[in-house]
């Protein structure tokens, strides 16, 4: 953007109001950034400090909704406490999720302790036992590390899109993506070694999304014979050496494998079993977009071809 384009978007959105130097750098940013003048306009607000403009202009770029980006911009919370709700948000809690720590009587540790527990797999029950302004966060952090080591004995009934089943949480997190849809999450923060699919599931989109496995980790017990969507389930996976899909994963009834694979980090040894079919009129657009996968030659070739998209 030129400088003159530049400068008559500035004093379109500061409208003459009053401005000190760093403020005004956060407006620029978000217009060179090429967030909207809605946007920019939205923290472009002398009640913000340019640290509180900065958090709100990040959680724009990152992606979140002006609804999500509502729930913290607000002149109580200073710029740290906002940045652990921005983050809350980015790491896909629900709004629901975050509206447990969404309270200016929280300081910035405190609110990092709540988030965790939330992120790590905990209840908003459990963790409600904790997240209260009279603990301080030495208080909470071994509140939440005595709850986090029961981890395995809890186990949750689900019943939504996803399908119906339960699931322990020392396996898995709930978490939804920016329109609002669940999604089951496996808990890296955990990170057991073998894996089991719950029974019922019939979609594992973004299930392995931006993991990274530990050595050593196989799927178990992993029938997804009635899963009809695995779009975005490895993408910006890392997967260690010596990783299968193992005997159970069959995609026969799978309907959309976009970005199943997009910016997957694969072994070099790692092949497709033969349950790994991709049907007719399968959705597979960016399947292995930025993947290190060469070879495809295990795959049916005509189904490589669905729709004309691109693999």
């Amino acid at each position: 953007m030129d400088e003159k384009k530049l400068q008559e978007m500035m004093d379109e959105i500061t409208n003459g109001k009053d401005y000190d130097k760093e403020q005004m750098l956060q407006i620029q940013y978000g217009i060179e950034d090429g967030l909207t003048k809605e946007q920019i306009q939205f923290y472009a607000d002398s009640k913000f400090s340019d640290l509180q403009m900065e958090e709100i202009r990040w959680g724009f770029e990152d992606g979140l909704t002006m609804k999500q980006v509502q729930t913290y911009a607000k002149p109580e919370f200073d710029s740290e406490q906002m940045r652990q709700i921005r983050g809350g948000l980015e790491s896909k809690l629900t709004m629901k999720q975050v509206s447990i720590y969404t309270n200016s009587e929280f300081n910035e540790d405190q609110m990092y302790e709540i988030r965790c527990g939330l992120e790590h797999g905990l209840t908003m029950e459990q963790v409600q036992t904790y997240a209260k302004p009279e603990f301080d966060s030495e208080q909470m952090l071994e509140m939440r590390e005595e709850a986090e080591s029961h981890l395995s004995e809890i186990t949750i009934h689900y019943k939504g899109e996803l399908g119906e089943f339960d699931y322990n949480i020392s396996d898995y997190v709930l978490l939804q993506d920016r329109e609002g849809k669940d999604y089951l999450h496996y808990n890296e923060y955990i990170s057991n070694a073998t894996l089991d699919l719950p029974d019922g599931i019939t979609n594992t989109r973004n299930m392995f999304k931006d993991c990274t496995l530990p050595n050593g980790f196989i799927l178990g017990d992993f029938d997804t014979s009635e899963v009809t969507d695995m779009s975005g389930m490895f993408e910006n996976c890392s997967m260690p050496d010596n990783f299968t899909l193992g005997d159970g994963f069959d995609t026969s009834n799978v309907k959309d494998m976009s970005c199943m694979f997009n910016g997957c980090s694969m072994p070099e040894d790692f092949v497709f079993n033969d349950k790994f079919v991709i049907n007719d009129n399968c959705i597979v657009e960016n399947m292995f977009e930025d993947s290190n996968i060469d070879d495809l030659s295990p795959l049916e070739e005509p189904n490589l071809e669905a729709e004309g998209e691109e693999l």
